[in-house]
Order: structure tokens, then sequence, then C-alpha cells
């Protein structure tokens, strides 16, 4: 684990709100994803800053099953347009304890998050922003928003 600090950006992609209560995140996540590949985003979104995509949480609500909110898209300038069906995030300058994946799959994701649970109290989160990065298609990094 590094603390890094990100400067503030802004992400445009596909937003949902759900929630852990009976599973439902781990349908709407996988519905997402595939949205997010049938729809062509990276594409749609051709005028990205580069290749990266997010997977961004945020907006947690104290009562579980109330749930967050999720974005999965890409950084581009706050000038660019916005295509139909796609929504903008403004993320803030944080400071992030950041976690590498050894893959991009999904079970290793799953293990790494597994991984910053079992450490939580450690790490000082402040559920502003959770971010996964995925820059290459071959790793991951899982970013947590930190009062370190």
């Amino acid at each position: 684990m590094n603390i890094t600090t990100l400067p503030a950006f802004e992400l445009t992609g596909l937003h949902i709100h759900t929630t852990w209560h009976n599973n439902q995140a781990k349908n709407d996540l996988a519905k997402l994803w595939r949205r997010f590949y049938l729809e062509d985003v990276p594409e749609q979104l051709d005028f990205s800053l580069n290749d990266d995509v997010f997977l961004i949480y945020t907006d947690y609500h104290p009562n579980s099953e109330k749930g967050f909110s999720v974005w999965l898209g890409m950084q581009t300038d706050t000038e660019a347009p916005l295509p139909s069906g796609f929504r903008r995030l403004k993320i803030p300058e944080l400071t992030y304890c950041q976690f590498e994946a050894t893959s991009e799959l999904v079970e290793d994701v799953k293990q790494l998050w597994n991984d910053i649970h079992a450490q939580e109290a450690a790490l000082q989160r402040n559920y502003r922003f959770d971010l996964e990065i995925y820059p290459d298609g071959e790793n991951a990094q899982i970013l947590v928003s930190t009062n370190q």
C-alpha cells in the first residue's frame, strides 16, 4: 500500500445507484460492465484523456441498505462534449491509499477488496471516493480515499 494524492479530474460515463443488500450490487455491477462494453463506451468517449477505465464508488449512505453510487467511465476534459445517455462526475483532489491487484481478473480485484476491508480501521477511510483503475488491460489499481 502506498499513500498518493490525485489531482482533481472529471469522469464521463455511466452511473447507477445500488446496495450490497441481497447481493444487489454484484448483479448491478455485472450489468453496468456489460452495458459499458455492449455500448462500446470507450469508442463513444474517443475524446478521453487516456485509455484508463475508472470504476468509482461514492455517495455512500451510512445505512448500507440505502447504498451508494457507482460510476464507470473515462477521464475527460471539462469542456468535452457530453454524449447522450452519459453523465459527468467531478472528483476533487484527494489523498488515497493505493493498492495493486495482480491482474484485472474479477477474482484478483475481489481478493484485493477483501484485503482492504480486513485493514479498514488502519486505513482511516473517509468513504468520499473509492476508485478501481484499469490502466492497461493487464492489471488494476484500487485507491480508497483516506484521512491519512
